[in-house]
């Protein structure tokens, strides 16, 4: 049994020796929309992200996935009171990637697509029984646009178009479309 670990290791490693592994911590902005199936509207707010992309491939094509805390700014607006707060997930992408040129050069344009799975965390400064009309989980899908900049500084720009439903109420769909602006580095 060591012997079966001790190679799935070796060869584990062995890979990812052969791959190009890149670390991207940054930074995010802003603006979200939830589309609705029925006459209901809510205006768009501010969205912030702060997380970590790790790209791993060889050539041009890549996988990217990472981790992300993300906090959209909410107002609750009901016939006897009116809250504002945050509802914050936790953002899990899983992309494919593509280098359209200078990957290792000191400008990289990049192309990304593919699935955000979000995680319900928590609310703040809502009324309580918000916590129940947030779905725990839901998808989107994601198309990415970003450049690395002297091989360090990565600029970015992700749309997010929800493929799942973000509230818990039966009669009513809404999903969520964000834009994002992201600033960070690349190692």
């Amino acid at each position: 049994m060591n012997k079966i670990f001790l190679f799935l290791f070796l060869c584990c490693f062995a890979s990812l020796n052969a791959q190009n592994i890149k670390f991207n911590p940054k930074l995010g902005f802003g603006f979200y929309d939830i589309a609705f199936s029925e006459d209901q509207e809510i205006d768009g707010k501010l969205m912030l992200t702060i997380g970590s992309d790790l790209r791993v491939g060889s050539k041009s094509l890549f996988f990217n996935t990472g981790l992300h805390l993300s906090t959209d700014g909410f107002t609750d607006d009901g016939t006897t009171f009116q809250d504002e707060g945050s509802l914050t997930f936790i953002r899990v992408p899983t992309q494919l990637g593509w280098y359209v040129f200078g990957r290792e050069k000191n400008f990289a344009l990049l192309l990304k697509g593919g699935l955000t799975h979000n995680f319900y965390a928590f609310q703040k400064n809502l009324s309580p029984d918000a916590d129940e009309l947030i779905k725990k989980y839901n998808l989107a899908t994601t198309f990415g646009l970003g450049t690395d900049v002297f091989k360090y500084i990565h600029v970015g720009l992700d749309i997010d178009l929800g493929l799942s439903n973000y509230f818990d109420l039966d009669p009513i769909e809404g999903k969520k479309v964000a834009v994002l602006f992201n600033i960070g580095a690349t190692f």
